[in-house]
């Protein structure tokens, strides 16, 4: 669980606009696998509703907490291997 935690960390690093050793092209290789396994955009939503649910028991401002949102869910194709 430490790995994934340290991976989410990266990747949203990375959507934050911060420096990371995490390309697009890494994105979506890495997520390769788990897509061929069945990974979909139900995942991805439900990812981004236990996020939007965290944020805001955390009571992060709701306007940050969709600008956050909106950020991740921007590398859904990404994440998928549409692009």
């Amino acid at each position: 669980m430490d790995a994934q935690l340290q991976k989410l960390k990266s990747f949203m690093s990375v959507g934050f606009g911060h420096a990371s050793e995490y390309t697009l092209d890494k994105l979506a290789s890495a997520h390769a696998p788990l897509v061929q396994k069945g990974l979909n955009d139900t995942h991805m939503d439900r990812l981004l509703g236990y996020m939007k649910k965290s944020l805001q028991e955390l009571s992060i401002e709701e306007a940050l907490v969709n600008e956050a949102i909106e950020i991740v869910a921007s590398y859904r194709d990404n994440v998928m291997g549409r692009v």
